[in-house]
């Protein structure tokens, strides 16, 4: 315990950063850590690895307005790569945009497939709340409301996916889509932990949430009908998405432009 330091610290909050998470988040995170050490090594205030004021520097990415989310092409790469139960796991965050745990901790009573909704509620017994602390309703588009009304046929436990045993998947989730990512012949190759695990950080579960509210707004979808499905508290957190349509429109006017001149 001793021997974390204010650069491992800058470490972590990096890597959840770069991992799509908010910078406030892992701001929150690292100082849980920082805290955690203190409370262990009997630490007076201000003498822990860091200080908050550290932890906040420099904690945007460095382009900060373009979202991180899996092109069509990686997609298609990407599910050729699944079996039949990993293919509708991946397409659930797809299609919804859910979180993790929202995911994770799914109950088949949770959704009501005969309208096409999912209902984001707290578990309790897992330790799990509702961002926000807001429950919402998801509208699913009818192909995944088919599939899991086909895997429901199939279903022995309260959870939609869970472990041979019945419990949540866990880190097992985040496991199988970079050994997915891996197998479909993505992995970038000169990322760090490429480098040193064979596991590319570019494949992350938070993406597909990323890349659900991004192709939302790419196929037509208004801000405020995102706004709910995301479960944003603020319009500001849903129109961050808008940065990467902005910068493929103004790609277009640019080559028309000079493609015309030429």
């Amino acid at each position: 315990m001793d021997q974390i330091t204010k650069d491992d610290l800058l470490d972590f909050r990096n890597m959840i950063v770069r991992s799509g998470r908010a910078p406030r988040t892992a701001v929150n995170k690292v100082m849980r850590v920082n805290n955690f050490v203190m409370t262990s090594l009997s630490l007076k205030p201000g003498e822990g690895p860091i200080k908050q004021k550290d932890a906040e520097k420099i904690i945007t990415k460095p382009n900060e307005n373009d979202v991180d989310y899996y092109s069509q092409q990686e997609l298609e790469k990407f599910f050729s790569a699944c079996d039949h139960r990993q293919h509708l796991i991946f397409s659930a965050f797809l299609y919804s945009g859910c979180r993790r745990e929202e995911i994770e901790f799914l109950y088949w009573d949770d959704l009501d497939l005969t309208e096409g909704d999912l209902n984001v509620r707290p578990k309790p017994e897992f330790d799990f709340t509702v961002k926000t602390k807001q429950e919402r309703s998801v509208t699913l588009p009818p192909d995944l409301v088919e599939r899991l009304k086909a895997w429901e046929k199939r279903a022995t436990t309260r959870l939609v996916f869970p472990t041979k045993n019945g419990g949540p998947l866990g880190n097992s989730l985040l496991v199988s889509c970079k050994r997915a990512w891996k197998r479909a012949g993505l992995n970038c190759g000169t990322c760090k932990t490429c480098l040193n695990l064979n596991e590319c950080e570019r494949a992350y579960l938070h993406k597909f949430r990323a890349t659900y509210a991004t192709m939302s707004l790419q196929r037509g979808m208004d801000l405020a009908t995102l706004q709910e499905q995301l479960g944003h508290e603020t319009l500001e957190a849903t129109v961050r998405y808008l940065g990467t349509l902005k910068k493929k429109a103004r790609k277009e006017k640019v080559a028309a432009v000079w493609a015309a001149i030429a």
